[in-house]
């Protein structure tokens, strides 16, 4: 079984000069890191409060796998499987690399905190092989996308916007967007389905297509962490407010529900999750 190695964080880029350069994007990282910096601030002013222990049980089915006791707050199903994989010979999982968990039957990020109230936590693996683990990996992969997107559709007079990106039912993925003049938007959103190549010519071109393709791989090699940020639904207006998609997506959530935003690299976007732990892992 492979052990996952400590990600690469997107505060260091491999190569500033393929980072996006228009001020929207900029303006977003911007208010990314300094959230990130207050949260971080807020959590280690709390860290002389004792943290409380949790056993993770690690299960398939009914059936217990492997114990770990963690730590509520700090403990990873990430910790919990590298953990796991010490032993000489873990039994019962044929599960080489993990993309995702599921806790107390929760999708759940392999490198976010346990935070829920059990003393004893539930935790599973998915992989590939895993309807769970697929539409992870296919969710992961449009991110990949939605920044190649981004970037070779946008210029300085023109942003390219971008509305959902999920993964399918029957597997694959796409990213609706939209190219428009930066004070000339209009009212409704084209899309783009990189599946059914007979739309490439209304949408993207063979010669685009090939660029996106090469932008994906290379975010797959830079190896970035996919991070998650849950940011007030001011913040959210704040750092979306040049797409209008965004925002009418923030407009339909409910006044109580989590937001929560996905990183990795220079891409952010607005997303519940989960990912995989790696863009290395989407190829």
């Amino acid at each position: 079984m492979q052990r996952l190695l400590p990600l690469r964080r997107s505060v260091v880029f491999a190569s500033r000069r393929r980072l996006l350069s228009l001020q929207v994007f900029e303006e977003r990282r911007q208010l990314w890191d300094a959230e990130a910096r207050r949260q971080l601030a807020q959590r280690e002013s709390q860290s002389s409060t004792a943290e409380e222990p949790i056993l993770v049980s690690v299960r398939r089915g009914a059936a217990e796998l492997f114990s770990f006791p963690g730590l509520r707050g700090r403990t990873t199903p990430l910790d919990v499987w590298n953990a796991w994989q010490q032993q000489q010979q873990p039994s019962g999982s044929a599960i080489k690399t993990p993309l995702v968990a599921e806790v107390a039957g929760r999708p759940h990020d392999l490198t976010r905190v346990l935070s829920g109230s059990e003393a004893v936590v539930a935790l599973s693996f998915h992989d590939f092989g895993s309807p769970l683990g697929r539409q992870t990996f296919w969710h992961s992969s449009a991110h990949l996308l939605g920044h190649a997107l981004e970037q070779l559709r946008s210029s300085e007079t023109h942003t390219a916007l971008l509305c959902d990106g999920p993964a399918l039912e029957n597997g694959g993925f796409f990213y609706d967007s939209r190219v428009e003049p930066d004070r000339a938007r209009g009212s409704s959103a084209s899309q783009v389905f990189l599946e059914d190549r007979s739309t490439l010519s209304n949408g993207v071109s063979h010669a685009e297509l090939a660029k996106l393709t090469a932008t994906m791989r290379w975010m797959s090699r830079q190896a970035f962490a996919f991070e998650r940020l849950e940011v007030s639904r001011d913040l959210a207006l704040r750092m979306f407010g040049y797409n209008y998609f965004k925002l009418a997506l923030l407009d339909s959530l409910a006044a109580d529900a989590t937001i929560s935003l996905y990183r990795c690299g220079p891409f952010i976007d607005l997303c519940a999750g989960p990912h995989v732990p790696s863009t290395s892992l989407v190829r």
